[in-house]
Parts: C-alpha cells; sequence; structure tokens
C-alpha cells in the first residue's frame, strides 16, 4: 500500500474517533461506512482478491485527490440516492401525488390572496415569532407585501415561500432521475450507478473495479459487484480500471 493510502487509512481512524463525539444523526452512519471499508483493507489473510481490488481503489482515489470524508459523503449520498430511488412510487402515482402538492399550493396561493383583498388578512403586517428549539434567534412573519422593508430579523413571508414552493417543485419534478429498472439477475443498479456518476462527474474518476470495490465494502444491494457488472448497469467506459 502507498504512503498515501496508509495516510487514507489513518485518516478514516481519525474520522472514525471523531465521530463518536458528534451528535449529527449522519455521524453515525458515516462512521460505520468508514469501517466497512477499512475492514475491506484489514482482510487480506482471509480474502486477498478483495483486499486486493480494494487496495487498487483507494490507489484510484488517491490518484484524483479524493479525501476520506469526501468520499464518505459520496457513499452516503449515493445510499441515500438507492434508497430515495427504491422506495419511489410507480411512474403515475408519483406524478399524481406531485400534480396534487401544486395543486393545493396555487390554491392556498389564491386563498390568501382573496382573504387579503378582502381585508381578513393584513399586507404588510408582520409579527416577530420566538422559537424554545432555537433561543437567542427569531423570525419576522408575515403573509404578504413585506418585500423591501427591513425588519431586523429573519423575514418569512407566507406568498413568496408558496411562491418558491412551486418554483422548487417544478424544478425537482425536472430534475427526478429515470427510473432505474431492476435487472434479470435480480441486481438494483440504484447505488452503483450513483456513485459512478458522482465520481465521474464531481472528480473524473471513471473506475468500474473502484465502483465495484466501494459497493462490496459497504454492502450495496446487489453484492457482490464486478467490474464487468458495473459496466453493465452504468455503461461506463469498458476501457477503464
Amino acid at each position: 500500500m502507498s504512503k498515501a493510502s496508509k495516510g487514507h487509512v489513518a485518516d478514516l481512524k481519525e474520522l472514525i474517533e471523531r465521530f463518536k463525539h458528534e451528535r449529527h444523526p449522519y455521524s453515525k452512519k458515516r462512521a460505520d461506512l468508514a469501517r466497512k471499508l477499512l475492514a475491506y483493507l484489514g482482510v487480506k489473510r482471509i480474502d486477498p482478491e478483495a483486499h486486493r481490488t480494494m487496495k487498487n481503489a483507494w490507489e484510484q482515489i488517491e490518484k484524483k485527490g479524493i479525501a476520506p470524508l469526501v468520499l464518505l459523503n459520496i457513499v452516503h449520498c449515493a445510499l441515500d440516492d438507492a434508497n430515495n430511488e427504491e422506495t419511489r412510487p410507480a411512474t403515475k402515482p408519483e406524478g399524481l401525488l406531485l400534480d396534487d402538492v401544486r395543486a393545493k399550493l396555487v390554491a392556498l396561493r389564491g386563498s390568501i390572496k382573496r382573504a387579503i383583498d378582502g381585508h381578513a388578512l393584513p399586507s404588510g403586517k408582520a409579527w416577530l415569532l420566538e422559537f424554545e428549539t432555537v433561543p437567542d434567534e427569531a423570525v419576522v412573519f408575515g403573509f404578504d407585501g413585506m418585500a423591501g422593508r427591513d425588519y431586523g430579523f429573519m423575514a418569512f413571508e407566507l406568498a413568496e415561500a408558496i411562491e418558491a414552493g412551486l418554483l422548487v417543485l417544478g424544478l425537482h419534478r425536472d430534475a427526478l432521475p429515470v427510473r432505474l429498472e431492476k435487472r434479470k439477475h435480480g441486481k438494483s443498479p440504484a447505488f452503483v450507478r450513483s456513485l459512478d456518476v458522482r465520481l465521474r462527474r464531481l472528480h473524473g474518476l471513471n473506475s468500474p473495479a473502484t465502483v465495484a470495490a466501494i459497493a462490496n465494502a459497504v454492502g450495496a444491494p446487489g453484492s457482490p459487484w464486478d467490474r464487468a457488472g458495473v459496466i453493465g448497469v452504468t455503461r461506463c467506459g469498458s476501457g477503464k480500471k
């Protein structure tokens, strides 16, 4: 193992210790991922091939300058992507659910406007709200007409928030990934596809073998994966390592 790889191992161990003392809900999950990645580097006597493929994966990772914490973030996000894909409803019900949300937001926007026009709700009036769960923080809340005014606190306008919600809903729907099909051999490609895309697009690492090694190390759905299996579901370059 190269000096850089040994340094990555030391960094992973340090991250595990750091995660133990953090209260963030993601810390425990990332510590578990780090342990799994380390475990595959320590199975030389038990499974030489698994050890070799993970060692080669780390060499590819370090060539691209991907730090251990960055890699953990990538793997964590890929696992979340896979979970979201597996739990997504079928295409038609998913579209109907999103259309229902949009219709309700549009209806709420119309109700607020009618209430303001009918003077049932004030326009331009604001209320200062404080929350016990967030000490020393406050929010100024209003229904409409708050633009361009300095309230001295973070301002939240309901009408503006609805417009933002409609915009984000449209962006979300447009960005929904193409539904991933289950292969005949029963493997779900969601994790390896997400991991491959993140490594290639964000860090320029096009390596099916590295994707397979990481997927096997963290116990991703469909494991064990190999280089050919990853190429089959990602269509990434077969000439890459």
